[in-house]
């Protein structure tokens, strides 16, 4: 599963949702999600569940418009 998050996370649900179904998350919080304190609430909120990863398994994703259109090409389509 992948989580999404940030501003245009929002407006891009309905695709990633479409192309990839359950396989998606999206992080709630207040714009704008990219600053690091909400990220650390995101990731307490794991922590607190029990759900953890090692640092050798992170992967981010940054996207930006350009970025965006060449994962839906080559990871969701």
């Amino acid at each position: 599963q992948t989580l999404f998050c940030g501003e245009g996370a929002a407006g891009a649900a309905d695709v990633l949702r479409q192309h990839a179904g359950d396989l998606v998350g999206f992080a709630g919080g207040e714009p704008p999600t990219r600053s690091a304190g909400t990220l650390a609430r995101i990731a307490f909120g794991y922590l607190r569940e029990g759900r953890t990863e090692t640092p050798e398994t992170l992967e981010p994703l940054y996207m930006g418009s350009a970025q965006q259109a060449v994962a839906s090409r080559t990871h969701l389509g």
